[in-house]
């Protein structure tokens, strides 16, 4: 996570106020460009090489949970957003257990629990923020029969257990959900196993249509038990559920998987990984895109599983391959979950023993698919005693969640969360529009942020600031960015302002645009603005909030931008205006663009139907960034990060 090595000064933000016309003609950013150290050639953002910064590269870290000091564990997770995530498992291995994800921190959520036995949630999928469902079982004789499957939802306000479906060949064992998905909110699966009247294990599948569960037939198998562990949807009419069966014939464990084409499951064949008499079981599965899909889990090698290696396989359309993963562990290596972002961009967690062989101490396991091979990826193992990942998670504006447990020396398991994430500040999440221009200022540290803990402000356990993107910019912060990004950096000089002394946090960079003539000020002597012997100095006037034109004039000088433009773009904006040449400058390097016409009856639509500029309007931080970012950082290349 990016860490924070030098807050920006706050600015003071004031009602917006309608500069004058004499300002607009040129007052304030009237003279001629001059380029840094002297050097009067034009200067293009073309020389400015990405800078790679270390709190640039994402990595994983574990969050602070309240789950300290009892026996809890967390098996599975799922998002509606980055600040509505989802985790479950159980505490004392008998008890449902949900933590929710608001952005800022972990917090425990009532669960409903079978009045006798034992109660656990494995799964959970989270398909809005007020339709949350999570699965399990339940062991009402502590000896662990009968099974009762357990499916709960939440409403946005409390959980509350659903009806189960009867499963019309089930015997005296019962059934267990281990996984759920979810197509839409009235199409919902979750799978498991149940055991028939011959005390045998068979996959169980059942679905929700929006009003109920029913039980919907799954292939049945020769072999003896069979069971489904994972589940995963990339649409009604193709979703992939695998698990494992015991071949009694061959006396081995093997993976299983089977599909779903919108009318019934079909077994779908996959190979054996290790020895002969080696054990395979799958855990996880991640749909990548159509004909792109991921499984993982387990080999457990023979004799009695003294070892175990990462299983991963991939459906490319036709048939499932195994894919070499490394091992790390000497003695245990396991995947147990699998998420997918793109086709080159796949997630693996598990654990491993990271210490020699006959050693017990697990550590957390994460590994990266790339397009081309698995690798290894630095992830927490906080415990003393031992770490492990059960489930994982991602989300489309690349943040990861991670469950499982984690214990200390003398103490209890604990659930253990880690997070992976591009995100920077505590209000711009990576869905935010103005996400990739505020980290793209921030990596380069010309603008970090505000500290966390001011008014409406809390902090995260990591501290993260505040961007504030939508608070209206102020003109000594537009200097700061600007100047910043141009790279400005030469000594500022004597005091030039009455209103910015050398004290000013935003002094130096104020000086530098002064001194290229990029900015300048009011003369003395208005109104609050007494003039000040012997040199009377002009104000500054740092607090004013500066318009789309100005701001247009400001960064297209300092990026250096000389071309003679030629057409109207806006509507508002012809070849007269005051703030023409600018705004030409930037709009046609895609820079920054216009609203439709029509809106409305202020901007009415002309015979061309051009959009209009609305130059005379304040412009908030984070349309600055983005402007600032595109001038001078085109795509903004972070180099390090994902």
């Amino acid at each position: 996570m990016y860490r924070n090595r030098r807050l920006s000064f706050q600015p003071v933000l004031l009602c917006s106020q309608t500069l004058a016309l004499a300002l607009l003609l040129g007052v304030l950013f009237s003279a001629p460009v001059i380029a840094r150290d002297g050097d009067t050639s034009p200067r293009t953002s073309a020389g400015l090489a990405p800078v790679a910064l270390p709190e640039c590269s994402p990595e994983w870290r574990a969050v602070p949970n309240p789950t300290s000091n009892i026996y809890r564990q967390l098996v599975a997770v799922s998002a509606v957003s980055e600040a509505d995530v989802w985790a479950v498992g159980s505490y004392y291995t008998a008890i449902t257990l949900a933590l929710h994800w608001d952005g800022l921190a972990w917090t425990e959520v009532p669960t409903p629990n079978f009045e006798t036995g034992h109660t656990v949630f494995a799964g959970v999928a989270a398909v809005a923020s007020n339709d949350v469902w999570a699965v399990g079982y339940n062991h009402p004789d502590p000896s662990g029969y009968p099974n009762v499957p357990l499916l709960a939802h939440w409403d946005g306000a409390t959980w509350a257990i659903v009806a189960t479906p009867d499963i019309p060949d089930a015997g005296p064992g019962g059934s267990m959900l281990h996984a759920i998905a979810a197509v839409s909110p009235s199409d919902v699966w979750a799978v498991g196993s149940y055991i028939d009247s011959n005390d045998v294990y068979r996959p169980l599948t059942v679905r929700w249509n929006g009003t109920e569960w029913n039980v919907v037939p799954s292939p049945d198998t020769p072999l003896s038990n069979t069971g489904l562990s994972a589940i995963a949807v990339l649409s009604e009419n193709d979703i992939w559920a695998v698990g494992g069966l015991y071949n009694a014939d061959l006396q081995r464990g093997e993976s299983f998987s089977i599909h779903w084409d919108g009318v019934a499951w079909e077994v779908v064949p996959t190979p054996h990984v290790g020895a002969e008499d080696d054990d395979n079981s799958l855990y996880s599965v991640a749909v990548a895109g159509p004909n792109d899909v991921w499984v993982v889990g387990t080999v457990f090698h023979a004799p009695f599983s003294s070892t175990t290696s990462t299983l991963a396989m991939h459906w490319d359309g036709s048939a499932w391959s195994v894919v070499d993963s490394p091992n790390p562990g000497e003695q245990f290596n396991s995947f147990t979950g699998v998420t997918a972002l793109t086709p080159d961009d796949v997630w693996a967690v598990g654990y491993y023993s990271d210490g020699p062989f006959g050693s017990y101490h697990m550590a957390t396991l994460i590994e990266k698919w790339d397009g081309s091979a698995w690798n290894i990826v630095t992830s927490p193992s906080p415990g003393s005693d031992s770490n492990f990942l059960f489930g994982v998670t991602s989300l489309p504006g690349r943040t990861l969640w991670a469950v499982g447990r984690v214990s200390y020396g003398g103490y209890p398991p604990q659930a253990l969360t880690e997070q992976y994430t591009e995100q920077i500040f505590a209000d711009v999440l990576p869905t935010n529009t103005f996400f990739p221009y505020a980290r793209c200022l921030a990596c380069r540290e010309i603008d970090t942020g505000y500290s966390c803990g001011g008014d409406g402000e809390p902090c995260d356990p990591f501290n993260s600031p505040y961007f504030r993107p939508d608070a209206l910019i102020t003109r000594d912060d537009l200097c700061h960015m600007v100047a910043g990004a141009a790279g400005f950096n030469e000594p500022p000089g004597e005091q030039r302002f009455e209103d910015v002394p050398t004290t000013h946090p935003y002094f130096a960079w104020i000086n530098r645009m002064a001194v290229r003539g990029l900015i300048g000020g009011y003369p003395c002597g208005g109104p609050n603005e007494p003039c000040v012997p012997p040199l009377n100095r002009p104000y500054f006037r740092p607090s004013s909030h500066a318009t789309r034109g100005q701001i247009a004039k400001i960064v297209s000088n300092g990026a250096g931008f000389v071309d003679v433009p030629v057409g109207q773009l806006f509507e508002d904006v012809p070849p007269d205006h005051p703030f023409y040449v600018w705004v030409q400058r930037l709009a046609t390097r895609g820079v920054m663009g216009g609203y439709e016409c029509g809106q409305n009856e202020y901007e009415p639509c002309g015979p061309e139907s051009k959009p209009y500029f609305r130059w005379g309007s304040d412009s908030t931080r984070g349309q600055v960034a983005k402007i600032t970012s595109n001038t001078f950082f085109p795509n903004c290349q972070i180099t390090g990060g994902r």
